[in-house]
């Protein structure tokens, strides 16, 4: 799908034709927004295998821009112009009122409370979400397969962090708050133990223009033991279903807990995601969308609360059958620096029709800026390879084929949905066949083309398919 969002970039400029700030331009010479971080000067080296290695004196600019509509699967192409100054503009994301912070762009509005939680207000639906992103922190004296918490439960609703507006621009405003929670050291004989150990912890707050998610980075050291730390996120939707993405679907999973008091094994309450977990009453929705998380949890509580796990600390002990003690081996009580990346996006209706899946796919894809010279190739400035619409349809791979071919690539996609959907699928490359095949790469048979460069595509739900492309050029 087309892209449009703010970039992080680093652009190199060569010391002599430096002129104290950088422009970036479309091809027709507009002007985009650019927010400058920093300014630094380096020496990049480049090495070469037949001579010494050759540096470089450049001036680097750190910051970011606003990208319009990049091609699908594809890439667009703007000039970089060295310059005297940059147009700044005073209409920054980030402001503090009445001692408090606050970020705000054309769909959000996100206050900083003093303990170091936020509440966001959505434009579009109209709904307050409050008290989010606050840590909660457990006992753990599970193993690989289950979790057991022990209390005291620990949680920064009370603390008085440090809060500070680090980044404040048109296009990208940040905030940081600093955290120490008071945590048990690990655990003795089965309880917390009374020896404490303060968890400082970095909390990023990040807003982009026009973005309609809010991004969240958490770094911390961690030296305590069996324990689990998760983010905590209170919706207010009366939700009954929780829809978690899996591989190649999205999981309906009843948020009411069933009464199993007398069930001698009591079920999990822990649920896998992929890339998000979403609740929604229909009308209003939730997603928290991750990077490499893999756990959430839907509270029974009265605020639906959405759970997402940080980390599970645990001593390495199994008993399948007789008690196998591995606890001197550390790596599952996930000692050291630990960073995350997450986000919150409120929306309307489910995650189908509030995008969310989209969303998350940009939000773990991120645009990449790539500075080159002049090119002197016959690629177009702005060219998409390959492009799948509806966007319900999601694209899972683009290889090549298990017997080797040097002009036939393996496309795969699927429907997450729960209706069947008509879609195309439209390359670049010239094809000369189109066939499907099964996920072993057995064929099923020939896909008639629209043309030298489209086919169409009946996908029922929940349903992968997967394509032979049989171009009529070799590919490299």
């Amino acid at each position: 799908f087309p892209r449009s969002e703010i970039v992080e970039t680093f652009i190199d400029i060569p010391q002599k034709m430096d002129a104290g700030n950088v422009t970036i331009q479309t091809l027709a010479g507009k002007e985009i927004p650019f927010q400058l971080i920093d300014r630094k000067d380096v020496e990049p080296v480049l090495e070469r295998l037949n001579d010494r290695p050759m540096y470089f004196r450049m001036k680097r600019y750190h910051g970011y821009f606003s990208a319009e509509n990049v091609s699908p699967t594809g890439y667009s192409t703007l000039k970089i112009v060295p310059s005297k100054s940059s147009k700044k503009s005073e209409n920054t994301i980030g402001r503090i009122e009445n001692g408090l912070t606050i970020l705000e762009n054309e769909t959000l509005r996100i206050n900083i409370q003093s303990n170091g939680t936020f509440d966001v207000f959505d434009k579009t639906t109209g709904k307050q979400f409050s008290k989010l992103g606050y840590f909660s922190d457990e006992g753990e004296a599970g193993h690989a397969w289950t979790h057991f918490s022990v209390d005291p439960v620990n949680d920064t609703k009370n603390l008085k962090p440090v809060i500070q507006l680090t980044e404040n621009g048109e296009l990208v405003s940040v905030v940081h708050i600093r955290h120490e929670l008071k945590i048990s050291v690990k655990l003795q004989h089965g309880k917390r133990s009374e020896d404490l150990y303060r968890l400082p912890f970095d909390f990023r707050i990040e807003l982009h223009r026009g973005s309609y998610f809010v991004e969240l980075d958490v770094e911390l050291e961690n030296r305590s033991e069996d324990h689990r730390l998760r983010l905590m996120f209170p919706t207010d939707i009366d939700a009954e279903y929780s829809w978690g993405e899996g591989q190649f679907d999205v999981v309906k999973r009843p948020t009411k807990r069933t009464d199993t008091s007398n069930w001698i094994e009591q079920p999990m309450v822990d649920y896998p995601m992929y890339h998000f977990v979403d609740v929604s009453d229909g009308q209003t929705g939730a997603a928290v969308i991750v990077d490499g998380l893999k756990e959430y949890e839907v509270l029974d509580d009265a605020r639906t609360t959405l759970a997402i796990t940080l980390f599970r600390a645990f001593s390495y002990v199994i008993q399948p059958s007789s008690v196998q003690d591995y606890s001197y081996q550390k790596g599952s009580q996930c000692l050291g620096k630990q960073t995350f990346r997450l986000a919150f996006m409120p929306h309307v209706g489910d995650w189908q029709t509030g995008n969310v899946y989209r969303s998350a796919l940009a939000f773990n894809n991120k645009l990449k800026s790539i500075q080159i010279g002049r090119a002197t190739g016959n690629l177009n400035p702005e060219l998409s390879f390959l492009r799948i619409t509806p966007e319900s349809l999601i694209f899972s791979a683009l290889k090549s084929p298990e017997t080797a071919s040097a002009k036939s690539l393996v496309l795969r996609l699927y429907n997450p949905t729960d209706l069947e959907i008509q879609g195309e699928v439209q390359t670049y490359f010239k094809l000369t066949e189109v066939r499907q095949m099964t996920l072993e790469e057995i064929d099923l048979g020939a896909i008639p083309l629209t043309d030298p460069n489209s086919f169409q595509i009946t996908v029922p739900a929940k349903k992968i398919l997967t394509f032979r492309l049989t171009t009529a050029n070799k590919h490299e």
